[in-house]
C-alpha cells in the first residue's frame, strides 16, 4: 500500500526535518555570524554552523511527527479510522506519553532526534555545497 496510517506524519516529518537547511539556514546566516567567536571561522565553517543551528531547530520541530509516524506504523487499528480520528489518536498518544513519562523522556527524545537529524542534514548540506562548488570550478 502506498498510504498507510502513518503516511501523513511521515510526510510532515520529512518536510519539517528539511526546513533547517532549506528554509531557515539561508535567513539565519547573518544572525549566526554575529555570535561571539564565529567571526574567526572561515566562510565555509560559518555556513556549517548556520546549517547546524537551523537543523537543531528543525529536528526539534519534526520530533512529534517522527513519533506519530513510528507509533502509527505499529498501530494497525488506525487503519479503520478516518484521517481526522487518526490525527486525534496520534495527538492523544503523544500528550499521554509525555504526560505519563515526564520531561526527562521528552529531553531524551529531543536529544536523540537532534543527534541524528541535525548532524545528518548538516552533513548532507556540506556535501551538497562542496559538490556545487566543485562543479563551478570544473
Amino acid at each position: 500500500r502506498l498510504m498507510g496510517a502513518g503516511f501523513v506524519p511521515h510526510v510532515f516529518r520529512n518536510c519539517f526535518a528539511q526546513m533547517g537547511i532549506r528554509l531557515f539556514s539561508p535567513h539565519s546566516y547573518e544572525v549566526v555570524c554575529r555570535l561571539p567567536g564565529i567571526s574567526t571561522l572561515s566562510e565555509g565553517k560559518r555556513l556549517v554552523a548556520s546549517d547546524f543551528a537551523c537543523s537543531v531547530l528543525a529536528a526539534t520541530l519534526s520530533l512529534p511527527f517522527n513519533h506519530a509516524f513510528s507509533w502509527a506504523a505499529c498501530t494497525p487499528e488506525l487503519e479503520r479510522m478516518s484521517y481526522a480520528r487518526r490525527g486525534m489518536a496520534m495527538v492523544q498518544w503523544l500528550i499521554g506519553t509525555y504526560r505519563e513519562q515526564g520531561v526527562r523522556l521528552l529531553a531524551r527524545d529531543v536529544g536523540l532526534r537532534i543527534n541524528y537529524t541535525a548532524f545528518l542534514f548538516t552533513g548532507y548540506r556540506f556535501v551538497e555545497r562542496t559538490l556545487v562548488d566543485l562543479s563551478h570550478d570544473a
